[in-house]
């Protein structure tokens, strides 16, 4: 556990700072599916789970998220499968910029204080 503890630690050291590698389209999509993500975790794990950090490149989407305990295959599972059926469901998605405060009344969830300015 110590190790995978140091291993962990040495391999994210730095790479959190910007969360998007770049505006490509793939990284784009991967940031769309983080929010996903959140929610079905939300869902299935209970509304004490928050995002801790991410990184997203265009090959990959790297998610942190507070949680007690191990999840279990079936709410991996879950989780999944809500992720999959909201991609399938092709919804329309809106990007709006606007305040913190505003964001946060319209139940945005993330690690804001530290990435963001005003907007």
């Amino acid at each position: 556990m110590k190790n995978h503890q140091d291993l962990s630690r040495t391999a994210s050291v730095g790479k959190f700072k910007g969360g998007l590698a770049d505006a490509s389209e793939a990284t784009t999509r991967l940031h769309t599916a983080a929010h996903l993500m959140l929610d079905a975790l939300r869902l299935v794990l209970g509304t004490h789970v928050h995002q801790k950090g991410s990184n997203i490149t265009a090959e990959r989407l790297r998610f942190d998220f507070s949680h007690g305990e191990k999840m279990t295959d079936e709410q991996k599972r879950q989780v999944e499968e809500i992720v999959n059926q909201a991609i399938q469901a092709k919804l329309p998605i809106v990007m709006r910029e606007m305040s913190l405060d505003e964001a946060e009344k319209y139940g945005a969830e993330g690690v804001f204080t530290s990435k963001y300015g005003e907007r």
